[in-house]
């Protein structure tokens, strides 16, 4: 049975340069969760690696990016994709990611 809520997914994704916009990105996203207006209407789900319960485990022997495609739901599954970007484009590939030529 539909609650009449909408639910709507948003991915978040950003480097470590940009940690305080992030966290503003999800204060935003929590308020308007919490909003009166919206609360029987509308419920936010924030995909993102840091949020308590998102099930991405940080394993030592995993760079960043792989051990967060083992734990999260790809971009493509969202409503909704937001990504914040100051100075860095996140964390450097390992070789193993590169092609023969040197590419992507």
């Amino acid at each position: 049975m539909n609650s009449g809520i909408q639910e709507i997914r948003i991915f978040l994704s950003s480097p470590g340069d940009v940690t305080d916009e992030r966290g503003m990105a999800l204060q935003v996203i929590e308020r308007i969760n919490n909003e009166h207006a919206y609360r029987s209407k509308l419920k936010i789900n924030t995909v993102a690696w840091e949020k308590p319960g998102s099930g991405t485990a940080m394993p030592a022997h995993l760079e960043p990016q792989d051990a967060i495609k083992l734990g999260m739901a790809e971009p493509s599954q969202c409503d909704l994709v937001v990504v914040i970007f100051w100075s860095r484009m996140g964390t450097p590939l390992s070789e193993k990611n590169l092609k023969p030529d040197g590419s992507l």
